[in-house]
């Protein structure tokens, strides 16, 4: 049986390939991207879900967006603190509500904290996150609502079953709090269009296909994997 990382290995093991998103620019062309998104109002109030090392956080702060960042992860809270008045931002608490929330298993909480303090759009980066043994009641849940069959649960492995779950959490917050989802997902062309499809044929959220951002390679010095085919950022906006 593979052991399951702890909370501090999840972060040390994900900490060098986000500071590494950090160096090359991609949290920026986030930001870029955040700013050209057609609105009746400017767009300065963010929903991150999944705060990680923090480096996306960091970013969105230099960017000068108002922030509301949650994580299931307690040492990802912690990290992101660290991280934030390590860069001149003293307390991190003037700079960023950081709340300790699974979206998915902690979706009621969440939802109160936009009804009762609502931003202007929800932002899910390369969503993903620790995998229990089996799959919880929460997971499953979600996983319904976006239209997953039996079969489909024993196909997929845990850690992408996980993933789709917090997209469709998300997909479900932007529904019901009436607040503007972006997803960054960074993956091959071919699954991003299958995530969208899969979200796209719900009732409950509606894909607007003009505001669908480009899927397009990474930005200039961006990330690639070896030995596995091209890489892209899919940039998709979802209204309730």
């Amino acid at each position: 049986m593979i052991r399951q990382m702890t909370s501090q290995e999840y972060i040390e093991f994900w900490s060098k390939n986000a500071k590494q998103h950090f160096d090359d620019g991609d949290y920026e062309w986030i930001c870029d991207k955040i700013r050209q998104i057609p609105s009746e109002k400017p767009i300065n109030r963010l929903l991150e879900v999944g705060c990680g090392s923090g480096w996306s956080t960091l970013t969105f702060i230099l960017r000068d967006f108002e922030l509301v960042s949650i994580d299931a992860n307690e040492v990802a809270i912690r990290t992101t603190k660290e991280l934030i008045e390590a860069n001149d931002y003293f307390p991190a608490e003037e700079s960023v509500k950081l709340l300790q929330a699974d979206v998915v298993h902690d979706f009621k909480s969440v939802r109160e904290e936009l009804n009762s303090n609502p931003v202007d759009l929800i932002v899910l980066c390369n969503p993903g996150g620790s995998t229990k043994a089996i799959l919880t009641k929460q997971e499953k849940k979600w996983l319904d609502w976006g239209n997953f069959s039996e079969d489909e649960y024993y196909q997929e492995n845990l850690p992408q079953l996980h993933t789709y779950s917090m997209i469709y959490a998300c997909c479900g917050l932007s529904s019901m709090t009436e607040t503007p989802l972006l997803i960054v997902q960074r993956d091959t062309r071919e699954e991003i269009l299958e995530t969208l499809q899969r979200i796209g044929s719900d009732g409950n959220v509606r894909l607007i296909n003009h505001c669908l951002r480009q899927i397009r390679r990474p930005p200039e010095g961006g990330v690639t994997i070896s030995g596995e085919g091209d890489l892209y950022w899919g940039m998709g906006l979802y209204f309730p």
